[in-house]
């Protein structure tokens, strides 16, 4: 589950949040970035997430961000991570999606929601994809 993305040069390095209240899944989105050159900060809840976010000043290129956390289980934090850092692209995962939180997601600003359980590799490529140029992905 841990593969990284083959082939090329790695892209130049990005500054990515991690938000999600499961240690392995935090684990390993920053073990697989770190290898491929990425820094990252990892955030359990919503309000270690703002906190990072706010100190950060905007230096975050990427957030990847879980729908239901402990202390947010809705899009609320997707608004203020959109307000406080506007420049970052901003992935959403989830284990209970459907259509509407889906379209509310990409109509306040994430780039993909990816499905969960999804392969970290995959997910790394997004990110370094730029989260696809292309517009809304359902990695």
């Amino acid at each position: 589950m841990l593969n990284t993305p083959q082939g090329g040069e790695n892209p130049s390095p990005l500054a990515v949040l991690v938000v999600d209240d499961e240690p392995l899944i935090r684990w390993s989105l920053r073990d697989a970035l770190r290898r491929r050159g990425h820094q990252v900060t990892e955030a359990g809840n919503a309000a270690e997430a703002l906190r990072a976010v706010e100190s950060g000043h905007g230096r975050f290129d990427v957030v990847i961000l879980d729908y239901r956390l402990p202390d947010r289980q809705d899009l609320t934090l997707l608004s203020d991570v959109r307000r406080l850092a506007p420049r970052a692209m901003v992935c959403m995962m989830t284990a209970y999606g459907d259509e509407s939180m889906r379209a509310e997601a990409f109509a306040l600003g994430a780039r993909a929601v990816v499905e969960k359980p999804f392969q970290v590799n995959a997910v790394v490529t997004l990110v370094e994809s730029g989260l696809s140029a292309t517009g809304h992905s359902n990695a």
